[in-house]
């Protein structure tokens, strides 16, 4: 989320200078942005299960340059367990974590969040929510995961999800 910055904090910007390949003109801008040119759509891992975090950095990331350009965004949320800090993810933490809520609702709830702005400051509405799996807690039975039939949630649990679960046919 943060190739556009040489310092985020700082608010320093990592502007390069580039061309489409096969000649054109040379201009500046943000690595981000030359990214978001090239490709089809655009995925950022947003390394966070904090609503206002996650908005921020898609925001960072480029979500209005891309809007702008009419390119698929796409904020990916880890569901894999961390071992350097709970917040990183949506898998759920011994102990619980101060930050999220580290289940299957919490994870739908905060991308709903990120994308209509209750409780984030600014919101990204063009975003969409994705699932970065790689070992992840996604559809495993865990506490706060369900498990998964086809394409449809447990019906007995449909109730207590988010419009973006899919509903029972």
């Amino acid at each position: 989320w943060h190739w556009g910055w040489c310092d985020v904090g700082l608010g320093i910007l990592n502007n390069i200078a580039w061309g489409p390949p096969g000649g054109g003109p040379i201009v500046t801008k943000p690595a981000n942005e030359h990214f978001i040119d090239i490709a089809d759509s655009v995925d950022v891992q947003v390394s966070w299960n904090k609503p206002s975090t996650m908005a921020t950095r898609a925001t960072k990331a480029g979500a209005a340059y891309a809007e702008m350009l009419g390119k698929p965004f796409w904020v990916l949320a880890y569901t894999n367990p961390s071992d350097d800090d709970c917040r990183f993810t949506f898998f759920p933490t011994v102990g619980g974590c101060p930050s999220g809520d580290l289940t299957m609702l919490g994870l739908w709830e905060a991308f709903d969040q990120m994308v209509d702005g209750a409780f984030v400051a600014d919101p990204v509405p063009a975003a969409r929510g994705g699932i970065h799996y790689f070992r992840g807690v996604y559809s495993t039975g865990l506490l706060g995961w369900p498990k998964l039939i086809g394409p449809t949630v447990i019906p007995f649990l449909c109730a207590d999800y988010s419009p973006l679960t899919p509903s029972p046919p």
